[in-house]
């Protein structure tokens, strides 16, 4: 057996992308550590792949009935080779519209929809 096989053999979490719903294969989520919460409202967690999966165009996927917001990839490595991948994620709170200045001026302007979280400032 490979050691690729091994480090995916307990990737179980399906995971698909949140606009679309297709499935893009497997991986692990860390386990929830309070120490990496962020602050009051932001919360995230660490995904966990096998090296070769490629994240969705837009970034955001759902795990387990949640919307996640993909950060960077940082490659796991093994006598130089990388054989898992990890990607921090942030909590989407769900789609937002998102409008230019100017659109936001422009009656029935369309903007973008897109995930988003909330950020929370003193």
């Amino acid at each position: 057996m490979r050691f690729h096989s091994v480090a995916s053999f307990f990737d179980r979490t399906a995971i698909r992308d949140a606009y679309t719903k297709v499935s893009l294969g497997e991986g692990q989520l860390d386990l929830f550590d309070d120490s990496k919460r962020d602050g009051v409202t932001v919360l995230r967690r660490v995904l966990s792949t096998k090296a070769g999966w490629n994240p969705p165009l837009r970034g955001v996927v759902e795990l387990a009935g949640a919307s996640w917001i993909l950060g960077n990839a940082y490659p796991d490595q093994f006598y130089g080779v990388t054989v898992r991948k990890r990607y921090i994620l942030h909590r989407s709170e769900g789609l937002c519209q998102f409008l230019t200045g100017n659109e936001l001026l422009t009656t029935g302007a369309a903007g973008i929809r897109a995930h988003a979280s909330r950020v929370w400032v003193k």
